[in-house]
């Protein structure tokens, strides 16, 4: 599966150049936790919400709202962005996206085509996918096996499925931390 198949298409995106005000705002408006930074469509950098609240005042400060309001209206996109953020490319595997993900603990990263932005992918895309991929929302049922040969484990799962009249559904293999496996297989009646 590669990432155009399960990415947000054209993600809302701010300009450098706004406050951050505006970028709080376009998040809650549009319920997302990061925006492109983008200029003419060029990606420059990325800003996200916990970007927003470090640099944001808190009731501690002791800050009037006029103090406040002056802050978040005179701090800009740019001054708080990452610059350089991670992307993937839109014909990049999926697997791509979720390992730099997991690697670099961050959301979700811009998508880009011929050096565009085109996309965002972000953790829910790759949980969405994972559910879909696994068959779970389709009224599977789940079985396991604990996997030493491969070919010895498809044999009885193949056994299990005759017997049972059950078609599979998906099928997956995992390593558990201190390397022995098991293979999860979803199936569905007959």
């Amino acid at each position: 599966m590669l990432i155009k198949d399960v990415m947000t298409d054209e993600p809302w995106t701010i300009q450098p150049d706004r406050n951050i005000k505006e970028a709080k705002e376009a998040m809650l408006i549009h319920k997302v936790r990061r925006l492109p930074v983008a200029d003419g469509g060029t990606l420059i950098g990325i800003i996200t919400k916990e970007d927003i609240l470090a640099a944001s005042p808190s009731v501690v400060d002791f800050m009037s709202s006029e103090e406040i309001r002056s802050h978040m209206e005179g701090t800009t996109v740019h001054s708080l962005m990452a610059e350089d953020p991670y992307t993937v490319d839109a014909n990049d595997p999926i697997e791509k996206a979720a390992l730099i993900m997991k690697e670099k603990k961050i959301g979700g990263l811009p998508v880009l085509e011929d050096g565009r932005l085109v996309g965002m992918i972000t953790e829910t895309d790759i949980f969405r996918t994972f559910v879909q991929i696994l068959g779970i929302e389709e009224g599977t049922e789940r079985l396991a096996f604990d996997v030493d040969d491969l070919e010895v484990a498809l044999d009885k799962a193949r056994e299990v499925l005759k017997k049972e009249k059950k078609s599979m559904a998906s099928l997956c293999i995992f390593t558990r931390p201190g390397g022995t496996r098991k293979m999860i297989i979803r199936t569905r009646k007959q």
